[in-house]
């Protein structure tokens, strides 16, 4: 695969973090990204300063594990 110039302009920060979340468990669901590297992505994007509940991320592939803990 080429590396491209692929800007996200015209999305706002909410439209980004979406596309983001989206393309997570879609690689994590393909075998991509381990469990493991998803945690740790989620870690860091919640040490991120967010202004209102709604813009944090929710992975789909850690809902079990929260709820078994």
């Amino acid at each position: 695969m080429q590396p491209t110039d692929v800007t996200l302009d015209g999305l706002d920060p909410t439209a980004k973090l979406e596309l983001l979340h989206l393309l997570l468990n879609d690689l994590h669901r393909s075998g991509a990204v381990s469990t493991k590297t998803m945690m740790n992505i989620a870690s860091d994007l919640m040490l991120l300063e967010y202004q209102e509940d709604d813009d944090l991320l929710c992975f789909n592939c850690l809902d079990n594990q929260y709820e078994e803990e």
